[in-house]
């Protein structure tokens, strides 16, 4: 089974997520747009595992002991930031309690032999990009959106497990584990 470690977001915030979508979105252009109910923060992605290490991975992560704590999306981004784009995101600040976090589910996962992430950047994937047909005018609607976007700030108070199936007409996610945080 594919697995990764997120925090969902509140549907206000998926819903305005999904109104930049839309202003973005172009005939020419060849970008798969995460589906709205899909739009969320990856803490992890673990991979393809076998049903007794995502015991062990459940095990491990219940081990991670964490504040709640108040974030926004607040970025715009692309990656990578030269040459050709290849993933269209938003950012989430304060960054520091959500890489915090992160560190602490690292440490817990290496513990039973899941690789650290050599890097970590807090974002929601919005879209995976194959084509943009005008780049310049996809940077003017780009720097619009870095102008005007506005989020209240969420609390992030658990994070889940989740089960990734791939399919045709995208994936499939499945909770199949929630850790919420220990200290309210």
């Amino acid at each position: 089974m594919r697995l990764f470690v997120a925090c969902d977001l509140p549907e206000e915030i998926r819903e305005k997520l999904a109104k930049v979508q839309e202003f973005l979105k172009s005939e020419d252009d060849k970008i798969k747009w995460v589906e709205k109910e899909n739009l969320h923060l990856t803490l992890k992605f673990i991979g393809e595992v076998e049903e007794e290490k995502a015991e062990k991975i459940k095990a491990a992560l219940s081990s991670v002991k964490f504040r709640p704590f108040l974030t926004s999306v607040a970025e715009f981004g692309i990656f990578p930031p030269r040459g050709k784009i290849r993933v269209v995101w938003m950012g989430l600040l304060p960054q520091d309690k959500i890489i915090d976090l992160h560190e602490m589910i690292d440490a817990a996962l290496e513990k039973i032999g899941i690789e650290k992430d050599a890097r970590f950047q807090a974002h929601i994937t919005l879209g995976r990009v194959k084509y943009i047909e005008d780049k310049e005018g996809f940077s003017r609607k780009v720097s619009k959106i870095k102008e005007r976007f506005e989020s209240e700030p969420f609390k992030i108070d658990r994070f889940y497990l989740k089960k990734s199936t791939l399919t045709p007409k995208g994936p499939i996610y499945e909770d199949l584990k929630e850790f919420a945080a220990a200290f309210q």
